[in-house]
């Protein structure tokens, strides 16, 4: 207690610019901190009950003592006996005795906050950096000089009631103070890897997994935290680094590579369920996510278990892998490209197994339908007219509509002229217009709207669907009038179809308890189908974390060549909150 009332006492001084009065308190604090250090070193061997007396001793001098501690960080040669190097470590590693001690064992709210300063201060402060005279540690002065300053932080995130009030704070926090802790992570695992040796099998890479693992559980707590990071393109960073090094084995995992280990830590169901994770999957695709479950399927298993693929990865459905996980996000274009991209860049390879290699083979034939869609995507123009009245929107040559013109009510649907959007807008339009924007707002909030770029990938992706479906049927015009509605279920994979007539489908729910014919532009459609000898009705479902999208086309059936063309079609989004539900499909 005598130790801490210096502390106390002489903390006020290290405010000042005296020179001399900040000498002296140093050098009492000093001196007491000294005796602490033995008193500290005997919790090795106390009682839990001596080691919470003790540490309870330390609550009302907290702030002052980190205040020391911080000063003697940014301090220059204060302790005589350690390197400037090693005193962000020496000073980390004495809070976290303290903090493994007992001293978090508290629901103050003045002493969780002075505790959570003090490891997120840390890890974020860059004074080290100002004495490294290396351009890169090697894996054994990181692990001494550098990893240590993350511990106390890593255990505020797996302690309770320091857990909790951590995620409070960093979400009241100012966005300055997340994107700092955004870019020491960025920084840290950079550092961390700088000094692996290259084509060593078993390096232990646990600090650069926990950093990895750590840094998205905040970004599951703490969205914007989870935006900042997207920004910065830490994903990237994190399994490009991991990849680098392809003999690391993973260090949390029964086996797999750190790769391996890494993707999974940044594609799992919660973080997926989340606004801006289709930007996730994008860097991840960019980053090698596909090169990484590829490598996983050719890496050897234990005997018996050449079935158990994908096991390593954490999703709500038990079927459920991350090649599934990718085909039903394709149903955005983002998504959808730069897994073609990842796919492309696979090389032509052998698989081990026959098991990898089915696998591999219908994961890449189902995505045929998305890549037939990505080729015939516009890049600068969007040839859309949601008039039902609409002549054509598929031709022999390509896209028909040539120009659109968006509701400036909603901003929900495009017209290719001005007789279009009156036609709608006194047919249907009027009617939906003040709802669908409303509808639209929400799911902007929501982080599930689609945009009219997504929606005509959509209907591509359905019509190359039906081209597959027409060439495969065969038969003659009269199977298709005794069943002219379609309907193409692709939040399953592969992709599941079903044939009705229009009064037998009128009605059909959909696995996620969803009525699909329950809009008057949906129904309006099947009255045309019901009216005309030669219309076909597609619905294509697709669902993928918390977003649906029900894409609705009408083809124009070639009786000669029995083919079909695309004459127009809606498209609609859903959140899984709108049938009260956590989430859709993963």
């Amino acid at each position: 207690m005598i130790l801490l009332e210096h502390f106390k006492a002489q903390a006020p001084h290290l405010r000042r610019l005296q020179l001399r009065e900040v000498e002296r308190a140093s050098e009492i604090m000093l001196a007491a901190s000294v005796g602490l250090d033995g008193a500290l070193k005997s919790l090795a061997t106390s009682t839990e009950a001596e080691a919470n007396k003790f540490t309870a001793a330390f609550h009302p001098y907290l702030q002052e003592y980190f205040a020391w501690l911080r000063f003697v960080v940014g301090a220059e040669g204060l302790l005589p006996d350690s390197p400037p190097t090693k005193v962000a470590s020496f000073t980390a590693t004495r809070v976290f005795t303290l903090f493994k001690a007992g001293l978090c064992n508290t629901d103050d709210p003045d002493i969780l906050e002075c505790i959570l300063d003090m490891a997120l201060f840390l890890f974020m402060d860059t004074t080290l950096w100002k004495w490294q005279k290396v351009k890169a540690f090697t894996q054994e002065q990181y692990q001494t000089i550098v990893a240590p300053k993350f511990v106390p932080l890593e255990f505020c995130l797996c302690y309770p009631s320091t857990q909790a009030a951590l995620y409070k704070k960093l979400n009241l926090a100012t966005t300055e103070l997340l994107k700092h802790l955004c870019d020491t992570f960025s920084r840290q695992c950079s550092e961390c890897v700088a000094g692996f040796p290259k084509d060593t099998p078993g390096l232990d890479c646990t600090t650069f997994s926990s950093y990895v693992h750590n840094a998205f559980i905040l970004c599951h707590k703490v969205p914007r935290f989870f935006k900042l990071m997207l920004k910065s393109r830490f994903p990237v960073l994190a399994l490009k680094a991991a990849l680098s090094f392809p003999l690391a084995p993973a260090c949390n995992l029964p086996r797999g590579s750190l790769a391996l280990e890494t993707a999974s830590a940044m594609f799992y169901t919660e973080i997926l369920l989340m606004d801006n994770s289709r930007h996730l999957i994008v860097q991840l695709l960019e980053a090698g996510l596909v090169e990484t479950l590829v490598n996983d399927l050719l890496s050897p298993r234990g005997e018996g278990k050449e079935g158990k693929v994908f096991e390593e990865w954490t999703f709500h459905y038990p079927d459920m892998s991350p090649l599934k996980a990718l085909m039903y996000a394709s149903y955005d274009p983002h998504i959808a490209n730069a897994l073609h991209v990842a796919i492309m860049a696979i090389p032509p390879r052998t698989m081990s197994n026959s098991t990898a290699y089915d696998i591999w083979r219908r994961f890449v034939d189902n995505f045929g339908f998305h890549r037939d869609a990505l080729r015939r995507l516009p890049n600068d123009h969007i040839p859309l007219c949601d008039s039902l009245k609409h002549p054509s929107v598929s031709k022999a040559g390509g896209l028909g509509v040539q120009a659109s013109k968006e509701c400036s009510g909603c901003h929900t649907t495009l017209y290719c002229s001005t007789e279009c959007q009156r036609e709608d807008w006194s047919s249907l339009h009027r009617e939906e217009c003040t709802r669908s924007r409303v509808e639209l707002i929400d799911r902007q909030l929501k982080g599930s709207s689609i945009s009219h770029r997504t929606r005509l990938y959509n209907l591509l992706h359905l019509e190359a669907i039906m081209h597959q479906i027409a060439s495969q049927r065969g038969g003659t015009s009269d199977e298709w009038r005794s069943k002219p509605v379609c309907i193409v279920d692709a939040s399953f994979y592969p992709v599941s179809m079903a044939f009705g007539t229009v009064e037998t489908l009128a009605t059909f729910n959909t696995q996620f308890g969803f009525k699909l014919f329950d809009c008057a532009r949906s129904r309006a459609m099947l009255r045309q189908v019901e009216e005309g000898d030669s219309t076909v009705l597609a619905v294509c479902i697709s669902a993928f974390g918390r977003c649906g999208v029900f894409t609705f086309a009408r083809f124009e059936m070639d009786g000669s060549s029995m083919t079909l063309h695309l004459q127009g079609g809606f498209c609609r989004a859903i959140d899984a909150s709108d049938i009260g539900r956590d989430y859709l499909n993963i």
